[in-house]
């Protein structure tokens, strides 16, 4: 089978599955399929889930531990951050790599060229968590502050922390990459920094912030709907769509939903189009189903 230029990538263990299984799902009804493949990181897949997944041609890897002393030290699936900067080794033969939390979903491809277009142009392309619609922006909200501040003095300590901290959140849950940027190297090597002053989930994290923030190469950057950060605010349903949008004009269309922590599971009383709001859950095929579920509802009423 004929490789495409471009890799996504994503990765879970047993209990994940449900998540990656959505997102594959989503990729391939997006018709992100016929611009990428798809691989996948195995940090404790069930042997039916492996043989799900091989079915449908997606590229497995089982990575080893990058650094010294992790293993047996913490779980497998502590892989997913300590082995997100190693992606182009993990996955060699692609142009490029576009990783993606396993807890994202797909819900049209336009963000997938510009990734691509940034990652071609600057090496790395990312998405800040910044947008005007964010509640720890724009609200009073300094907890996402505090957390960033905390999570770079783990791995670097207090001076770093204190040059970096107030820059925009980068997340390593959506970023794509040349396979021979250079940034790779250096996210490598600010990962095992950080690593070797604590072992720490966000230690990834905080080196990709460093990475991008202190060191002199560019990094492109992507506005927020091209990959929204459900915790950080919830979108809006488009009704007329069924689409999930972002909540202020002109509610473009969010391309990938990434949804960290109780997004991933919870009903939330959501926005919509008609002013009002509508319980659901953030998973993939929500905002259709609202959508359906309403011009059911106004054809039985008659309402216009």
């Amino acid at each position: 089978m004929t490789r495409k230029p471009s890799l996504i990538v994503s990765g879970a263990n047993a209990p994940y599955f449900t998540w990656l299984r959505d997102l594959w799902i989503s990729w391939e009804a997006s018709g992100a399929n016929a611009i990428t493949d798809f691989g996948v990181m195995d940090l404790g897949l069930k042997a039916d889930q492996r043989a799900w997944l091989e079915k449908r041609n997606v590229t497995l890897a089982t990575p080893d531990w990058p650094f010294d002393g992790l293993d047996g030290t913490v779980p497998e699936w502590f892989k997913a951050m300590v082995c997100r900067p190693f992606l182009p080794q993990t996955f060699p033969g692609w142009d490029y790599v576009f990783w993606l939390d396993a807890d994202s979903w797909f819900q049209n491809t336009d963000s997938l060229s510009l990734f691509v277009a940034g990652a071609a142009q600057d090496g790395f392309c990312v998405v800040p968590a910044v947008d005007r619609a964010f509640s720890p922006s724009y609200h009073g909200g300094h907890y996402f502050l505090d957390w960033q501040k905390n999570c770079l003095e783990k791995g670097f300590g207090k001076e770093m922390a204190e040059r970096i901290y107030r820059h925009p959140i980068i997340s390593a849950g959506a970023i794509c990459g040349a396979s021979d940027a250079p940034h790779w190297k250096i996210w490598q090597e600010y990962a095992e920094i950080a690593i070797r002053r604590a072992v720490y989930r966000e230690a990834e994290q905080a080196a990709l912030n460093v990475t991008v923030h202190l060191g002199t190469l560019k990094t492109h950057f992507l506005p927020s709907w091209c990959h929204w950060v459900c915790n950080m605010a919830l979108p809006l349903i488009d009704m007329e769509r069924g689409l999930y949008v972002e909540p202020h004009l002109p509610h473009m269309p969010i391309s990938i939903m990434g949804m960290p922590g109780n997004t991933r599971t919870d009903t939330f009383s959501l926005p919509t189009s008609r002013g009002d709001t509508v319980a659901s859950t953030l998973r993939f095929g929500t905002a259709a189903k609202a959508a359906q579920r309403h011009r059911v509802w106004k054809k039985s009423t008659g309402e216009p």
